[in-house]
């Protein structure tokens, strides 16, 4: 069966408050918190992973994208851009024949 992956890095911020850390993707608006730095970032990215598929499923991907500022790269790396990214995999698999997709 087919398989495609789409990866993505984003910028995060991980900071305490009060008793619990907060990660927060300002690019998409999204926050998540944990118990500790490494749970808070498992939820974040959870929760950018959830964000982007349901932006995916609802067909607004582009407008989202776009309105978050992004654009077509010229491949800057992580190390170019000077910030701390989380990168996120979607991986997806097809469950119909790849000849029936119309997009």
């Amino acid at each position: 069966m087919p398989t495609m992956t789409i990866k993505i890095s984003v910028p995060v911020k991980i900071y305490k408050e009060d008793e619990v850390f907060v990660a927060f993707c300002p690019v998409f608006d999204v926050a998540s918190q944990g118990c500790t730095e490494k749970e808070a970032k498992e939820n974040i990215t959870d929760a950018v992973r959830l964000f982007i598929e349901t932006c995916i499923e609802m067909g607004t991907i582009k407008q989202v994208m776009k309105d978050c500022g992004f654009s077509k790269s010229a491949g800057i790396t992580e190390e170019e851009n000077g910030e701390n990214n989380l990168n996120i995999t979607l991986p997806y698999i097809a469950s119909k024949r790849l000849m029936e997709c119309h997009a």
